[in-house]
């Protein structure tokens, strides 16, 4: 009775179907996408083919990053972390400029156009 009682609350094992249901949000970045991936990929037996599949799979449709994959064709695991690790670059870059740089800021601004008189 004590073990019946109890097996429910064990945790389940993952599986592909785990990994098929992680999708990259909306406006989730990359990063965080491949974080909430690999946290749960350590816990399925897959193939890393399989692995790299459904990866590729739950990337936001329509951006700069899943085109890439789709036009260099990423062979193995690696090579896509390799590739996804340097969009990551990339992305923190353009996040740090906007920082710096809103996007409504004028470049010369109003100084530096001459004043009609």
């Amino acid at each position: 009775m004590f073990t019946a009682h109890f097996t429910t609350s064990r945790r389940h094992p993952k599986t592909v179907a785990s990994l098929k249901a992680i999708i990259q949000g909306p406006k989730e970045s990359l990063r965080s996408y491949i974080e909430r991936f690999n946290k749960v990929s350590v816990e399925v037996e897959a193939t890393d083919k399989m692995k790299l599949y459904l990866l590729e799979e739950g990337l936001r449709e329509r951006t700069k990053f899943q085109e890439v994959v789709g036009i260099v064709e990423v062979q193995t695991l690696d090579a896509f972390f390799e590739l996804a690790q340097r969009y990551i670059k990339w992305e923190d870059k353009q996040k740090a400029s906007e920082v710096r740089r809103p996007r409504n800021f004028e470049v010369g601004g109003p100084s530096s156009q001459r004043e009609e008189r």
